[in-house]
């Protein structure tokens, strides 16, 4: 059974709001926009910090070969990422060096790069219309954002009754 979504046309949605540096704007303006032609909405927050570590490797050469990636620079990737190594420091003391199979090296350019497109596949498939957006665990953290963020919903509440 298909849902009739209300018309949230008329919503008068604060100009801060929706030009919001965090980008969680864009992802309430298509939610808008989709709602205003009747389509279905999903909207979906995943913990990105567990998936940037868990990006398996072999998936991530496959997938950029098939998009046509110069064999060359996934052969340069491959040598990049083999033989890392990690440790754990608790209490000023450190553990013995362990391999990390898995994952994208944190806080290197090229990891934000990589994972993207591990991303960008999911987006791509045929038949989906999808909107993604990354917010840091900076912004969701943020009290600003937050306090900003609850008045806005606070203020879509009130008026979600008049349009239903």
């Amino acid at each position: 059974m298909k849902r009739n979504l209300p018309n949230w046309n008329h919503f008068s949605i604060p100009a801060s709001f929706l030009a919001d540096e965090i980008a969680f704007g864009p992802v309430f303006s298509y939610n808008l926009a989709y709602a205003r032609f009747n389509l279905p909405i999903i909207n979906m927050f995943l913990d990105f910090v567990a998936a940037f570590d868990s990006v398996t490797r072999g998936n991530l050469w496959r997938i950029m070969a098939e998009d046509g990636m110069l064999v060359e620079f996934v052969e340069l990737l491959k040598a990049y990422y083999e033989h890392c190594k990690s440790i754990v420091r608790v209490l000023g003391e450190e553990t013995e060096p362990f391999s990390v199979e898995s994952g994208v090296k944190q806080g290197r350019i090229l990891s934000h790069v990589l994972f993207n497109h591990c991303m960008y596949r999911l987006d791509s498939r045929k038949g989906t219309q999808v909107l993604m957006v990354l917010l840091w665990d900076w912004a969701l953290m943020s009290l600003t954002w937050t306090t900003r963020m609850t008045s806005t919903l606070l203020l879509l509440i009130q008026q979600l009754p008049k349009q239903c």
